[in-house]
């Protein structure tokens, strides 16, 4: 799909791309964009998951750190960014990273995570990173896939809730019900007369 945007508005090369963890489902898509367009950086939190790996999570998370090595060797090809750092993109944005952090987030209670969600998979969604831009007025939120436990147990403790107040926020975990904490739902409205959304088994 932006290819054809690209092509349409006379776009040959982009800035930078940032990715918000080494899951196939995020990253798929630059690794046909990085050779049919020049990308001149790219940003991520640097994380590395150093756990035990199934074949396939090998493959897909190796993947990844197979991509941003072609970054790394490039001069100024590859920034890493945390919890703290603004980003100078253009002058009509205010951005400002706020996860990860430079010593990440880990799970004091592994042992109550589901079998389905091993730590491949959910340490690398809590991981995720986490961009807060403001566009004039408005304030966006993307903080990639971090799960339920790990919004309440890790992000909202990480930084000043007032930090997550935004106009337009891209729900973690695609936006499904039973990825999204209560907690973090009410720490994300701009707007006091704004309410989080009901799930839609509620509708």
């Amino acid at each position: 799909m932006i290819a054809p945007f690209l092509r349409k508005n006379n776009i040959h090369t982009i800035d930078g791309a940032v990715i918000s963890h080494a899951h196939l489902d995020h990253y798929g898509g630059l690794l046909w964009l990085v050779d049919h367009f020049p990308i001149r950086k790219l940003y991520d939190g640097g994380y590395e998951f150093h756990g035990p790996l199934p074949p396939d999570w090998q493959s897909e998370l190796g993947g990844y750190s197979q991509l941003r090595n072609r970054f790394r060797k490039r001069p100024g090809g590859y920034q890493e960014i945390h919890t703290g750092d603004k980003l100078n993109w253009d002058p009509s944005l205010d951005l400002e990273v706020l996860a990860p952090p430079r010593h990440y987030f880990g799970e004091p209670h592994p042992e109550k995570r589901s079998t389905k969600d091993p730590p491949a998979h959910y340490l690398v969604n809590a991981n995720s990173t986490d961009l807060r831009i403001r566009h004039g007025t408005v304030v966006f939120l993307f903080p990639g896939d971090i799960e339920k436990e790990d919004q309440v147990q890790s992000l909202l403790k990480s930084v000043p809730r007032g930090e997550f107040r935004c106009d337009i926020l891209i729900a973690p975990g695609h936006g499904i019900n039973s990825c999204q904490s209560p907690e973090f739902a009410e720490a994300t409205p701009r707007n006091s007369n704004c309410q989080p959304a009901r799930p839609m088994a509620e509708r």
